[in-house]
């Protein structure tokens, strides 16, 4: 099933890989590195800090909506606890670059404002794990347990960039004069 799937003959997929770790390992490397890839092309930056906000937290929430998101989240609870390259490899390529990502996305925005802004301290961690539980876990669910809402993710991003903005800060350095 794995190698019709791949594409491959059973005799090559075996010739590939010298057991079934190491096939998992790769199919997972994959699917992370897909998802990476994708949160690498972050959104150019906005004019506002508002803007900036909403435009990574959407792009975010296009990210976490996507079907390979999905079945990297099921990995993450199946196999994250059994096998902490799972979860090693998603903290440190999905997790990390999408927090730093949005520090970034704030942190640029100010400076087009000729200032200095942050995000408070565990804020970008919330956000990916919000669309997580928002966006990504109910599709894991069977179909009758999840309402559907059309308009989900957008009133989600919407709620999560007001959240973000109030916990942005400017940081204003007084020189003293000599």
């Amino acid at each position: 099933m794995v190698a019709e799937a791949s594409g491959l003959s059973s005799w090559q997929l075996r010739r590939s890989f010298s057991n079934a770790d190491c096939l998992y390992r790769a199919t997972v490397s994959s699917l992370i590195n897909q998802i990476s890839s994708r949160i690498s092309q972050g959104p150019t930056s906005s004019a506002s800090v508002c803007e900036s906000i909403r435009a990574f937290v959407s792009h975010c929430a296009q990210i976490v909506e996507a079907p390979s998101y999905n079945r990297l989240l099921y990995l993450l609870i199946r196999d994250g606890r059994a096998c902490p390259f799972v979860n090693e490899s998603y903290e440190e390529k999905i997790l990390r670059p999408m927090k730093q990502g949005l520090e970034r996305a704030v942190e640029d925005a100010g400076r087009r404002c000729g200032t200095v802004i942050g995000v408070r301290k565990g804020a970008a961690n919330h956000l990916v794990r919000t669309l997580e539980i928002g966006l990504a876990v109910p599709r894991l669910l069977p179909a009758h347990v999840v309402e559907a809402q059309e308009d989900k993710t957008e009133r989600l991003v919407s709620a999560l960039t007001a959240e973000l903005m109030a916990h942005t800060f400017a940081l204003e350095f007084a020189t003293q004069a000599a």
